[in-house]
């Protein structure tokens, strides 16, 4: 070693090329392998540091660091500057009717519920039907409203089924009598109304939200949208102060803010400033919306009432199916899965939660539990930098990609997915392993006397916010609060009779889930829109 110091100090040391053949050996041949392996050198080097500033943009660190590095509380303190700070939102919550025990076994529950709102949906006037218009300026929430829940197959059986369920779409059709507005006769595709004959309600869905301004006879609304669409609420209340003498009754069904704040004042994403509330029954009393479901949830909202929690579903936006039979035959049982578990997921520092279930996964597949193995990825990058051209470009790019064909074809072949929290506890794959039998693993966390890393003092839900709808119909999914410690143990304690029966159980909730928010909006909708039309009878 000293041999080859000696040499560089008897050697000019601007001359690379004498250093680099005292170091490689090899590389003592022309100057052509000399440039080769001087470029080969330099990929490599570009190669790792492309590859620390990646891990520094998702991670806060160009490292791999320890577990608890990447805990909340510490992730907000680096990037936030703050310590922690306790919180008590429960002074803003709005509950009037608490939520059903989450002891209550759920066929029962669902049985209940099924059996009330049934009665509850009687038609008092037969000869009457409630028409309702569905519009959505955003539609990613649409798709699986429209094609699993609205659609869904009532659980009762027999006969009954038959007059609870929504009837065919090409009977519904020849049946129903067309739109009419300003003389015209809009006809209408199969697919775009679904009729309820046992309880005369008709849904119609208009592609165009701005159709309704060329309809006379629009009396009922749901909205399908964003933040409660309110630039568009406000046109309804401008055009019926214009022109009708009657105004809107408008239901909604509404992909909401993630911190749970969404009647906050402009200073709502601020990450530090304490955040200023709006009344929100005022708030929408002033727009017309009888009745709500909210994506992620917001206490100052929900009532149970009127305004619900509703499911994030899955995403189909990104190319993930909006219905999935539970008896598909492409989910194949899980002692006929590839993968023990799958963790596909995009890190970024505000969701550092998710590198920590990344560590974990890691020690669990390593140590290995016979002949399985584990599927862990980062999100596709060419397919994020695809759906970010197309929303700004309005193009397709993302149809070139064979990503979520790929993502949907892991989750049948996985007997558990790991769902690690994002910026919410709340996420898509949750709804989309559900849909194709894979046993979700959720993280449910403890923000309330943590600063969050992604909103600060901005974030307002609260615990009770959590999987709110998983927790109240007993859904046969698997909870944990820490990654290292929990994952090991939930794997070891079930068995592959054990993971059998949680998926035929978890297939099950799922179909009479689907069912059960189809009454839900059912209800709203008998309680609080006109019914003015003839039968289609």
């Amino acid at each position: 070693m000293m041999g080859m110091f000696d040499a560089i100090a008897k050697k000019d040391r601007r001359d690379w090329w004498t250093l680099l053949r005292i170091v490689c050996p090899f590389c003592r041949g022309s100057p052509r392998v000399k440039k080769i392996v001087l470029l080969f050198a330099a990929a490599l080097a570009i190669w790792w540091i492309a590859g620390m500033a990646l891990l520094y943009m998702q991670t806060g660190s160009p490292f791999v660091r320890s577990y608890h590095w990447y805990d909340a509380e510490r992730v907000a303190e680096r990037l936030l500057g703050e310590s922690k700070h306790v919180y008590n939102h429960s002074d803003r919550c709005g509950w009037t009717v608490p939520p059903p025990s989450a002891s209550v076994v759920y066929p029962k529950l669902f049985s209940h519920f099924l059996d009330d709102a049934n009665t509850a949906l009687e038609p008092k006037n037969r000869a009457k039907v409630q028409r309702i218009y569905v519009v959505t300026p955003h539609n990613d929430l649409l798709p699986w409203f429209w094609d699993s829940i609205l659609q869904s197959v009532s659980v009762s059986g027999g006969a009954e089924e038959e007059k609870t369920s929504p009837q065919p779409h090409h009977t519904m059709v020849a049946r129903s009598r067309m739109l009419a507005a300003t003389g015209e006769v809009m006809h209408h595709r199969a697919q775009d109304v679904v009729y309820f004959p046992r309880y005369r309600m008709q849904f119609v869905f208009l592609p165009n939200a701005r159709d309704l301004f060329r309809l006379a006879d629009v009396h009922n609304v749901l909205l399908v949208g964003e933040h409660f669409e309110f630039p568009f609420l406000s046109e309804l209340r401008a055009h019926t102060l214009k022109t009708r003498t009657k105004s809107y009754n408008v239901g909604a069904i509404m992909l909401t803010g993630e911190h749970c704040c969404n009647f906050c004042s402009s200073r709502r994403n601020s990450r530090t400033d304490d955040s200023e509330y709006f009344s929100a029954q005022s708030v929408l009393k002033e727009h017309g919306v009888k009745f709500a479901f909210l994506t992620y949830g917001d206490c100052q909202v929900v009532d149970n009432e009127h305004f619900f929690v509703w499911p994030l579903g899955p995403s189909v936006l990104h190319g993930f199916p909006s219905r999935i039979a539970t008896d598909d035959a492409d989910n194949p049982k899980s002692r006929d899965r590839m993968y023990l578990l799958n963790l596909m997921v995009s890190i970024s520092p505000e969701k550092a939660a998710r590198m920590q279930a990344w560590l974990a996964a890691q020690q669990v597949c390593a140590a290995g539990r016979g002949e399985e193995v584990c599927y862990m990825h980062w999100n596709n990058l060419l397919f994020k930098i695809a759906e970010s051209v197309d929303r700004v470009f309005d193009t397709d790019l993302r149809s070139l990609s064979n990503a979520p064909a790929e993502y949907l074809n892991v989750l049948r072949q996985s007997k558990f997915t790991l769902c690690p929290s994002g910026k919410n506890p709340e996420q898509y794959r949750i709804w989309e392993a559900i849909m194709t039998g894979s046993i979700p693993i959720i993280e449910d966390p403890d923000f309330s006397t943590t600063l969050h890393p992604g909103y600060g003092r901005a974030w307002a839900c609260t615990n009770n916010d959590y999987h709110l709808l998983l927790k109240q119909t007993g859904a046969p999914v698997m909870f944990l609060r820490d990654w290292a410690t929990e994952l090991p143990h939930l794997l070891s304690s079930i068995d592959a009779h054990g993971l059998a029966t949680r998926q035929r159980a978890m297939q099950e909730w799922y179909r009479r889930f689907l069912v059960h928010l189809r009454m839900q909006v059912l209800l709203q909708v008998r309680s609080t829109m006109d019914a003015d039309f003839d039968s289609v009878d």
